[in-house]
């Protein structure tokens, strides 16, 4: 068994997309994030038969998912900030 990284974004609407960088045809969406992970999961059965019915290689993992941490302004200093810049 492999692991893969995969992407889930909120939309505005807020329902929820998953794609698998690796594979660049997965991905899926969903009302919730359990239906986008449910319907993704979905997704990857069915372009692992598609690669066995047509002979397709599996590609490589080069994705690493990691995350970092980013100091925010509070939002009255980064309001001034803004203002600043538009004079």
């Amino acid at each position: 068994m492999s692991k893969y990284a995969v992407i889930y974004e909120q939309a505005d609407d807020g329902g929820w997309s998953a794609r698998i960088p690796d594979l660049e045809e997965v991905w899926s969406l969903g009302r919730t994030l359990p239906q986008a992970r449910a319907n993704v999961l979905d997704a990857v059965a069915d372009w692992i038969a598609f690669c066995i019915e047509t002979n397709r290689p599996f590609p490589k993992k080069v994705y690493k998912v990691g995350e970092i941490d980013i100091e925010l302004p509070r939002r009255k200093v980064a309001t001034a900030a803004i203002k600043g810049r538009r004079s």
